[in-house]
Order: structure tokens, then C-alpha cells, then sequence
């Protein structure tokens, strides 16, 4: 770059952290490069008409140097200006996607840099290239001396297992800039963060997101821990351990481990690393994770929880988005069906209604792009299904939770008979790994005409994609996922049927669960393992809405005494230890039962 030219800093002021990077910007052009500088903070003098001003800059300025941002990208004005500029040269500052005309233009990527790294890169990237007299190196090597040739040193990227990352993610910056900044500071002390807030506000994609941003710090290993039960963040470590080679036993032999003898293999590995990062998600007590992560002198641990009183590192909250990130996301959400946003009013009172809240934004997206109806249609859809909502802002817990039943009532009318079912079990069982398989197995439990379309895969398959098609569901291969706000939700539009249902449920799970000559089997310890987190969910509600029946009580207490046999026949004896006033239980309420 040539000190003699005039470089105009286009940005956006919609955030404090753009406007930083712009008046360092400016300083670097005005001081080290040695040029004339443009910049709003300073030149565009308040009274005066900013379209004017713009037009000036765009005259004098022989460059115009973008302090591109996600909100950048967005920015009408931000726009005009590098679509009108003959030279344009984009300086990236955070994670952002350049979409349209602006991903053919080529940028200098700051982000993630240190202030003395930021200044090497562009010094470097704006010089000049010059051409060279002097004949450039051959690039061929000769065979003769292949084998001393050097390789570019690149970095390794850590093994993982990270969850797939959403496309359609938005926000959170401060959060993650917060998470990251503590993570630095604490250098190579062992750091745990919790990511806490109402469910549904989006804890676990924030920590998605947040491990793939800056996944590159990471060399030795990043792993995703499902910590919602014990039986499942011992799973997740398992599957650590065995790929990394930490169970020479072999896995079935190493599932025998307590979770105690387990995190000391994980510890007495992760202690001689440095660099790594583990995700527990979900965690509901802090039990649950303690073998894995009590006493850990190095590396990062990342937990979300809906827990704020969790004694588990430091408490960093996501809260609802605020009006103008609710609108940006559904902006961003339907970028390729930006008719359906409709007026500006329209969208603002749309999210409003669903009280900025995430799950119910991102339920409305995915109903506004299946039915093609826009912005005021869905509003007015919402008047007509008879959800009263309190005329005031929504802003307690009470109302959010309004607001989602609203919008979930909506898919759920959609869909088929036999969805519909489906969805009622699933409403009563653990929120993670929902096992399709145990639907197909235990289909003579099932009502019809669920039952029948569980016999026919294509069938089956169909009903699964009507679920993920108003984002009710995520699938993960031959599981399910499901949100627990929308199961609790569903739970409650089954009101007067609930008995119904949990009977249907307990029935299956009674006849998935194995007996205790089965345990020799790998295939019925799989199912067991399997089955067992949503075995214990069923019986909890069914506790609780039936318990008093005399048959159901049996029933109940038979699964009780079927999970503490599972434990027990895989040595987690802690586990069955826990089972023990349900054993009691069992015993005087259903002596016939528990014998066969």
C-alpha cells in the first residue's frame, strides 16, 4: 500500500466490538502505513447528512478497506459502500460467512489474531509485490534428494467427535468471546466453564459452535460428552478411552469399569496433554461428570447445564436474543425465502409474540418455509389456534414457555396420525439417543396405525422425516434427539390421555428390557445400555400420573428392579446401589413378577 493514497474504514456501528476494530484499523493505515484516513468516527460530523458524507469519502478515498463482520454483511449502507468502491480490500474480523458478490473478493483474515500477529499480517499482506529479476527456485525436487526434502509444518487439527456444526446458528458472540477470553487467561491451569440459561435458549449450539470456532487451538483431542445420566457420560468417556487407546481390555470388557476407574484412565492421559477440550453436555448433577474431571490440573472443560446453581466452574448465561438479534435471525434463517419476512412491522411484532426466543423462532422458521405463508399469516395463524397471550411484553419464565406451546401447537397439528403417536412416546422418554430400533422391535405394543407403519421401513422412515421437518426432532444415525422444552410441551397437550400413553410405553419398555441370563449376550447388553436412561424417564412419569393403579404400580416397580439388574450385571454397582428402596419396592408389590 502506498502512504500517499487515502484509505476510507467502512463499518458498521451496530456493535462496540466492530467500532473498536475500526479505529484500530484506522490508526494502523493512518500510522504505519502512513496514508490519509476516512473514518465515520471522526469525519462524519454530527448534524450532517451520513449519505452525503458517504458519497464524499467514496470520491476521495483510492481505497476502501471493509472491517468485515457478520453484521457487516448485513449492513445496507455497509453495502453501498464496498459495491461502489473500485478498490475494495475486506479486513475479516470475526467468524463470518461473505455471501453474494463479496465472497469473490479476497480478504485478510484478522480474526482470532493477537494485536503483534494482527500487524505482521497486514504489514505483510499490503506490501507490495514486486517481480524479480532473479530466477524464482526449480519446483521440482531431485530424486536424489527426495528424501531430505522438508514438508510445510502444518498444524494437526485434534481428533473429535464434535456434533455437526449448524448452518443457520446466529449470535452469541459475547458469550463466546467471554468463554474463550477466561479459557486464555487461565493459560495451562485447568479451566471449567459452564454455559447455563432456560432451556431452549440454544446452551448446547452455542457450545457447538464455540468448539468448532476455535477448534484449531486445540492439538490433542476435542470430545462431546451426552452427561444428561451417568449411564450415557460413561458411554461418551468410553468411547473416549477406546479411541485413544486407553482400554487394551477391548470395550466390553472396559464397560465392566466403575466411572471412578474409568476417569482415572481419562485423567492419567489428559494430564500429560495440554491442549485439549471436553464438552459435557446437559449435566443435571454434578456428580454425573466429578470421575471425569475432579482434579484435572490442565486443559479446558466446557459443560452446559440448565442448572445455575450447579457448583461446576465458572457461570457464564445465554439469555433470550434481544429484539433486533431475533429479528436478524430470522433474517438470516430464511436468507433464501426473504419473502416470507414480509414488512418490517410484521417480523418485529412476529418475534415479539414468540417473546425472542430461540426454539420458537427457529419452530416458526421452519413452518413459515414448509407452508409458504409469511410473517403477519403466521401471526394471525397464531390469534386463530386460541393462545391467549398476555397483551404486555412476555418477559418471565411463565410466558416464554407460552410462547413455545403457541408455536409448537402449530407443528403439531400438521402432522399425520401416526407421527403424532410416535410423538406422544417419545414426549416420556430421555431427550437423548431415542432408539428407533426399540419402535420396530416392540411394534405389538405400539397403537395403530403406528404399529403398522413401523412394520414397513419406508413407512417408518416418513414418519421420522415429518418430525424432523418442523425441527420437533434431530436425528443421529438409528437415534433420535428431541428438546425437552418440546416434549414437556407435548406432555402437556396429552392431558387426560397421559395414562394412555405411559402405558403403552411401559409395556414396550418392559418387554425391551433384558433378564438376567440375556446379559450374556452382547446384542441384549447393547439394548440394555441402549434403553436404560429412557426405561428410568418412563417410570418417572408414570410415577407420578399412575402410580396408584394397582397393575401400573407393579409394572413401574418391575423396571425399577430390571435397571438395577442391569447395573449390577455390568458391574456399575453404584448405580444398582441406587436402585435399592425400588428393589424393596419390588419385592413386596410384584414377588411374581420379578421371579420371571
Amino acid at each position: 500500500m502506498d502512504s500517499k493514497k487515502t484509505y476510507f474504514i467502512s463499518y458498521t456501528t451496530r456493535t462496540k466490538k466492530d467500532i473498536a476494530w475500526a479505529k484500530w484499523i484506522e490508526w494502523f493505515f493512518r500510522e504505519v502505513v502512513g496514508g490519509k484516513t476516512i473514518i465515520q468516527e471522526y469525519d462524519f460530523k454530527l448534524g450532517g447528512n451520513f449519505r452525503v458524507y458517504m458519497h464524499e469519502a467514496l470520491q476521495r478515498a483510492d481505497f476502501v478497506v471493509g472491517v468485515l463482520s457478520r453484521d457487516y454483511i448485513e449492513s445496507a449502507n455497509c453495502t453501498l459502500e464496498w459495491i461502489n468502491s473500485e478498490n475494495f480490500v475486506p479486513l475479516r474480523i470475526d467468524d463470518c460467512a461473505p455471501n453474494g458478490l463479496l465472497k469473490y473478493h479476497i480478504y485478510i483474515n484478522l480474526h482470532g489474531l493477537s494485536r503483534d500477529e494482527a500487524k505482521s499480517k497486514l504489514a505483510e499482506e499490503l506490501k507490495e509485490k514486486v517481480r524479480s529479476s532473479k530466477e524464482p527456485e526449480w519446483p521440482e525436487t531431485p530424486a536424489s534428494a527426495a528424501g531430505n526434502s522438508s514438508e510445510p509444518d502444518f498444524p494437526s487439527l485434534a481428533q473429535s467427535n464434535l456434533p455437526e456444526r449448524n448452518q443457520y446458528f446466529y449470535g452469541r458472540g459475547e458469550v463466546m468471546d467471554t468463554i474463550h477470553t477466561q479459557f486464555q487467561l487461565g493459560g495451562m491451569i485447568c479451566l471449567k466453564q459452564k454455559i447455563t440459561g432456560l432451556g431452549g435458549v440454544g446452551k448446547t449450539q452455542t457450545a457447538i459452535e464455540y468448539a468448532h470456532r476455535f477448534k484449531s487451538e486445540y492439538a490433542d483431542a476435542i470430545w462431546w460428552i451426552h452427561a444428561e445420566t451417568e449411564t450415557t457420560a460413561f458411554n461418551d468417556c468410553l468411547n473416549f478411552a477406546d479411541a485413544f487407546g486407553l482400554v487394551p481390555e477391548g470395550v466390553d470388557e472396559a464397560r465392566k469399569l466403575s466411572p471412578a476407574q474409568l476417569g482415572k484412565r481419562l485423567k492419567d492421559w489428559l494430564e500429560t496433554k495440554h491442549s485439549w477440550l471436553f464438552i459435557f453436555d446437559n449435566v443435571e448433577q454434578s456428580e454425573v461428570i466429578a470421575p471425569y474431571v475432579s482434579g484435572l490440573q490442565s486443559g479446558h472443560v466446557l459443560i452446559t447445564t440448565r442448572e445455575r446453581g450447579l457448583k461446576l466452574g465458572k457461570s457464564v448465561d445465554i439469555k433470550l436474543y434481544t429484539p433486533d438479534e431475533a429479528a436478524k435471525f430470522m433474517r438470516n434463517r430464511l436468507e433464501e425465502s426473504q419473502s416470507l419476512i414480509g414488512g418490517e412491522s410484521d417480523l418485529a411484532a412476529l418475534t415479539e409474540r414468540l417473546s425472542y426466543f430461540p426454539l420458537a423462532l427457529e419452530q416458526a422458521a421452519t413452518h413459515m418455509e414448509h407452508t409458504h405463508i409469511d410473517s403477519a399469516r403466521y401471526l394471525a395463524l397464531l390469534d386463530s389456534v386460541g393462545l391467549k397471550v398476555l397483551n404486555e411484553k412476555l418477559s418471565n419464565a411463565a410466558n416464554y414457555h407460552r410462547a413455545v406451546t403457541g408455536t409448537l401447537m402449530l407443528s403439531f397439528d400438521k402432522l399425520s396420525e401416526s407421527a403424532r403417536q410416535l410423538f406422544n412416546l417419545i414426549a416420556y422418554m430421555s431427550p437423548d439417543l431415542i432408539p428407533l430400533d426399540f419402535f420396530k422391535r416392540q411394534r405389538e405394543h405400539l397403537p395403530q396405525p403406528l404399529r403398522e407403519d413401523f412394520g414397513d421401513e419406508l413407512r417408518s422412515n416418513g414418519l421420522v422425516a415429518e418430525l424432523l421437518n418442523y425441527s420437533l426432532v434431530k436425528r443421529d444415525g438409528n437415534f433420535l434427539n428431541i428438546h425437552r422444552l418440546v416434549q414437556e410441551v407435548g406432555r402437556e397437550t396429552l392431558e387426560g390421555d397421559e395414562t394412555y400413553w405411559l402405558g403403552i410405553c411401559v409395556a414396550a419398555v418392559i418387554a425391551e428390557m433384558p433378564g438376567m441370563k440375556d446379559f450374556s449376550c452382547l446384542e441384549h447388553r447393547e439394548r440394555f445400555e441402549h434403553i436404560s436412561s429412557h426405561a428410568a424417564g418412563i417410570a418417572t412419569y408414570a410415577e407420578k400420573a399412575c402410580g396408584s393403579v394397582a397393575d401400573k404400580e407393579k409394572q413401574i416397580a418391575f423396571i425399577y428392579h430390571r435397571l438395577g439388574l442391569g447395573d449390577s450385571e455390568l458391574s456399575r454397582y453404584d448405580q444398582a446401589l441406587d436402585m435399592k428402596k425400588y428393589w424393596a419396592k419390588s419385592i413386596q408389590i410384584a414377588p411374581s413378577l420379578i421371579a420371571t
